[in-house]
């Protein structure tokens, strides 16, 4: 197999990321090198373990939510099929045993955009609406924002949203989604000092996130210029929940001023139509985000 192949070729140590459980591990041979797993909570017998605290994580982030008032939140997850096995999960019951809130629903969102866009149509349609929504990946709540865009569900006004992850596309999402951010520099680093120092270096090192507040759960209020994004992380407004002003010089055909008229309804662009010689809106001008 590829190890064995990469092992013949004497490298000096051998990392691997894999969303294999610990147990699935146990057979892979790592006596001719230091073998270091990212990602794997539990420690793995003759190997170096680093990961994410996954468990803390989340609990600092329904934490976050619970500390807004929030009290009926939902969990996409992308192993709700593994329950109490995965880390994520038992942060989730952990946070909410420990502040005497009773747990919401966990459903699976497979990590993906398209698995949150689903779980939370499913969501909204369901009996029990939440008022708050924890993504387990950047992904998911990417998902979930077009699915409560869709819907003209107000974030986070109607329901909030705290992701983990903090990518840059969490950044750049509207709105800005509020995240527990992982340590990646700091991952790295344990990792390769595994590698090169392995007798010196514990067997399972759990590294600390720490929480990004954005709009997406209320921390920070919105920001109307139009200028994209601000010094505090503010983007423009979804186009769906804000229109910018549309500014006309007339007289202008009767037609172009109803077909912009028309477009101003869901496009947030400037549009500006000269009084002699009417120019047609650029594509980036009038099409909807």
């Amino acid at each position: 197999d590829r190890i064995s192949q990469l092992i013949a070729r004497e490298v000096d140590a051998i990392i691997i990321a894999s969303a294999q459980p610990t147990s699935a591990l146990a057979g892979v041979p790592r006596k001719e090198c230091p073998f270091i797993f990212m990602d794997q909570t539990q420690p793995v017998p003759g190997a170096k373990c680093v990961s994410t605290d996954f468990q803390a994580a989340v609990s600092l982030a329904v934490r976050h939510l619970l500390g807004h008032g929030y009290t009926n939140i939902a969990m996409l997850s992308g192993k709700a099929d593994d329950g109490l096995s995965d880390k994520r999960i038992q942060g989730w019951y952990q946070a909410h045993k420990e502040t005497e809130i009773p747990v919401g629903p966990v459903v699976q969102a497979h990590f993906t955009r398209q698995g949150g866009y689903d779980a939370t149509l499913a969501l909204l349609d369901s009996d029990h609406r939440p008022d708050a929504i924890f993504a387990d990946s950047d992904l998911e709540a990417i998902g979930a924002l077009r699915a409560l865009h869709e819907r003209h569900v107000r974030i986070p006004e109607d329901i909030a949203i705290v992701s983990f992850d903090g990518t840059v596309d969490s950044q750049f999402s509207w709105p800005a989604l509020t995240v527990v951010q992982q340590d990646a520099t700091a991952i790295a680093e344990r990792m390769f000092q595994a590698a090169l120092d392995p007798q010196n270096t514990p067997d399972l090192q759990l590294i600390d996130t720490t929480l990004v507040p954005r709009q997406s759960c209320g921390c920070l209020k919105s920001n109307d210029s139009p200028e994209g994004i601000t010094a505090n992380g503010s983007l423009l407004r979804s186009c769906r929940l804000y229109r910018r002003p549309l500014s006309l010089r007339l007289p202008m055909p009767p037609m172009l001023v109803m077909r912009i008229l028309n477009q101003q309804r869901f496009c947030h662009s400037w549009l500006v139509a000269d009084a002699i010689t009417p120019i047609t809106p650029q594509p980036w001008q009038n099409r909807c985000c």
